[in-house]
């Protein structure tokens, strides 16, 4: 996905090299196995097709209303996809942040990962947008798989805690500490 004018104008590049390479080779068709050159050709056609998808992919974004967020793992496209529908670069983006651009940079290409919740509310707000969110709760046969789970544990015996040590075992540190709690004045 292109995320910056950088990688579009990389990928307008690459789209006219590999167009370059596929009409030269055409001269060279007599040259080769037909096998292999119908190969070469298909391979080099669906890599050209492949980069202007993502430059189309890219305009919309610049184009977009809305953005449609199925998840919270979605969070992170949504925001690079809403600074490219602002028109913003990371850069813009970087300077309403009071930050390096370089820091937008890798928040976009980690996704954002790492990044804290007050960071990306910072984000979303100088973004300036708008944002809804629907909370679905777990579905009523996982919470009561749950709940059966727990009953089960309830039924488990305590672990036993002995506070007192045979004489062959050290002490815990559980009953050291209870052990020098006991010995403070003032407890009985």
């Amino acid at each position: 996905m292109i995320t910056n004018r950088r990688q579009l104008n990389v990928t307008r590049s690459q789209i006219r090299r590999l167009e370059a390479v596929l009409k030269a080779s055409r001269s060279a068709a007599d040259r080769m196995d037909r096998r292999v050159f119908e190969a070469m050709v298909a391979g080099i056609q669906s890599q050209i097709e492949d980069l202007q998808k993502e430059l189309a992919d890219f305009a919309e974004m610049e184009k977009a209303q809305a953005i449609d967020v199925g998840s919270a793992e979605d969070l992170p496209m949504a925001l690079i996809q809403a600074r490219i529908a602002r028109g913003l670069t990371q850069g813009d983006l970087a300077a309403k942040l009071s930050v390096p651009a370089q820091q937008v940079q890798r928040y976009e290409s980690t996704r954002y990962q790492g990044v804290g919740f007050r960071r990306i509310l910072d984000v979303i707000r100088a973004l300036g947008l708008g944002l809804s969110a629907r909370v679905d709760l777990r579905p009523k046969a996982t919470r009561e798989h749950r709940g059966a789970r727990a009953r089960s544990a309830d039924r488990r015996p305590p672990r036993r805690r002995d506070t007192e040590t045979t004489r062959d075992a050290a002490p815990t540190s559980g009953a050291k500490t209870r052990e020098r709690r006991d010995q403070e004045p003032g407890r009985a």
